[in-house]
């Protein structure tokens, strides 16, 4: 004989685990005048160095490495990293003075470090400054530049049909926007859905095709005057005048 089973009593499969959240390795540090100053280095607090650099070699004397870094321009900068001192400490070294002379970083300036890509966490003041002053809006015309291996760069345009948070869930009501766009051609570099407002321009709309005037039939006029004793118009070379 066949028992039912009581759908209630049925343990139900439980639900995926949500994704890993994705951690970012950084620190931020004002600069003192040690820092900024042409004969010393950075000091980089141990924790720091512990959660951002790569692991030194603690088995060399003094133990040390090269860091290879990019700032927001994609420009690289070469330093190097040693553990020494009297406590021993982190320091950036041999490339840490070209650095702050290119930059020209004065005490009081605050130095980012990011060991994931800057580009999803860093935007440049400028650039975000003038996407709030476009104001962009659903069913504005916009451009935006790709990289792609046919051309070194090539630019598409689309048209914004939608805003929406960046992430509802943990930046409600945020001012960083996503907006949803539609593109106008197809194209074999992937675009995405969305973007950011920062990463487009304003692009002039398409003119509007002017409808062709219709003509008119033109009408003869007739060069003579219907008579009649109320007129107070009188024929004279084939011109009417008002008397």
């Amino acid at each position: 004989m066949v028992i039912g089973q009581d759908e209630n009593a049925v343990e139900k499969e439980a639900p995926p685990p949500p994704p890993p959240r994705f951690q970012v390795h950084s620190f931020c540090k004002t600069l003192t005048a040690s820092d900024t100053s042409t004969h010393g280095g950075f000091s980089v607090l141990r924790r720091h160095a512990d959660e951002c650099l790569p692991p030194l070699d603690m088995s060399r004397q003094p133990p040390t490495q090269e860091l290879v870094a990019k700032d927001l321009h994609s420009n690289e900068w070469r330093f190097r990293h040693i553990f020494r001192g009297q406590p021993r400490r982190h320091l950036l070294q041999s490339g840490w003075s070209v650095f702050v002379s290119s930059k020209r970083l004065v005490a009081g300036d605050a130095f980012i470090f990011l060991r994931t890509s800057p580009s999803e966490f860093i935007v440049p003041f400028d650039q975000y400054m003038e996407s709030v002053k476009n104001n962009y809006s659903i069913g504005m015309r916009f451009k935006m530049r790709f990289e792609g291996e046919e051309a070194p760069e090539q630019r598409f345009t689309g048209t914004i049909v939608g805003i929406e948070d960046s992430d509802p869930t943990r930046w409600a009501k945020s001012k960083w926007r996503s907006l949803k766009v539609r593109w106008d051609e197809t194209s074999s570099i992937p675009r995405p859905e969305r973007v950011s407002p920062w990463k487009i321009e304003p692009a002039l709309a398409p003119p509007a095709l002017s409808p062709v005037p219709m003509t008119r039939p033109k009408r003869p006029r007739s060069n003579m005057a219907p008579s009649s004793p109320d007129s107070s118009m009188h024929i004279k070379e084939g011109k009417v005048f008002n008397c």
